[in-house]
């Protein structure tokens, strides 16, 4: 008996060590790119070709919504053993699924990709490797550091002229350190050409990871709370919300001084003027999460609005 319970004990373990801990629900990758704040989300099963995926989205906000005419549909993610692939939708040439990971490998080993990225945020589009040129990763350490197991990684494009080669680093159960999915971007990036970095996972309302030096909070940008000298004044009216086109002031009160900014989800300052505009023009504006800061008679009123 105890025999059997011994080699029972065994297996679960293999099968324990055998499986990625990848989150592909209920989790919010938080990741700066190019100074811009774009937020993933894995959340909510659908079956293709009796296979089950995960959605990948991207969110204008911090809560997963499935509905897609609210959200961007970016692909369908799921674990197979410790690896973690990638159904894209965005695609150009025969794209089946991608291997964004793969946490089995160890020192020495290469991963291919099977495909490569390029492009950003919702316009990011996925390339099929070709005979000629592949993308893969090389593991070239594996090692804990403060309790989490990370890989260091050379990733790029290889083909008959060499490796191109960029370093990166990967975190079991949280992804690469340039992002969920910008470790494949191609041309391989770097300091001066992009400058794309994860600074928050949430998985299970739990921070998994996090390294934002701009704020202490996991999606500080889409809160108004870090926003300084906020106020709730119902005198003041930001409308439509979201807007599209434009949107409209109405201040119902007498005034003499008054400033007008509009700023970004980084905290660049995108709009201002010292008197009222009705309405402004968003023609210019991409879309996410933007701050109206109005400044009437030395009293500071910011409100939070929704581009589209």
């Amino acid at each position: 008996m105890k025999k059997y319970f011994f080699i029972f004990l065994v297996v679960l373990v293999a099968n324990a060590y055998g499986q990625s801990d990848f989150p592909i629900s209920n989790a919010i990758w938080n990741v700066q790119i190019n100074f811009r704040d774009v937020l993933y989300a894995a959340g909510g099963d659908t079956l293709i070709n009796d296979t089950t995926y995960s959605k990948l989205l991207i969110i204008q906000d911090t809560i997963i919504d499935e509905r897609i005419s609210d959200t961007y549909l970016f692909g369908f993610i799921r674990n197979e053993g410790e690896k973690v692939l990638l159904k894209p939708i965005n695609v150009y040439g025969d794209v089946k699924e991608i291997v964004l990971y793969d946490f089995s490998k160890t020192i020495g080993d290469t991963i291919w990709h099977n495909a490569s990225t390029s492009g950003e945020d919702n316009y990011t589009v996925f390339c099929a490797d070709n005979e000629s040129e592949k993308y893969i990763s090389i593991i070239t350490n594996k090692y804990i550091e403060d309790g989490l197991e990370k890989y260091d990684v050379l990733t790029g494009l290889y083909n008959n002229n060499g490796f191109y080669e960029n370093i990166d680093t990967w975190i079991r159960g949280v992804g690469s350190l340039r992002g969920l999915l910008q470790h494949l971007w191609y041309p391989p990036m770097c300091d001066s050409f992009y400058d794309n970095n994860l600074m928050c996972l949430k998985y299970n309302d739990t921070v998994k990871y996090f390294n934002d030096p701009r704020c202490s909070k996991c999606f500080c940008r889409y809160d108004t709370s870090e926003i300084p000298n906020e106020n709730a004044d119902e005198s003041i009216n930001v409308y439509p919300n979201p807007a599209c086109n434009s949107v409209a002031i109405d201040i119902e009160k007498e005034y003499t001084d008054l400033t007008v900014e509009i700023i970004d989800e980084t905290g660049r300052v995108v709009y201002s003027r010292n008197d009222l505009e009705n309405p402004i023009s968003l023609d210019n504006f991409v879309t996410g999460i933007y701050f109206v800061r109005l400044q009437v008679d030395g009293d500071v009123t910011t409100k939070k609005i929704v581009v589209e």
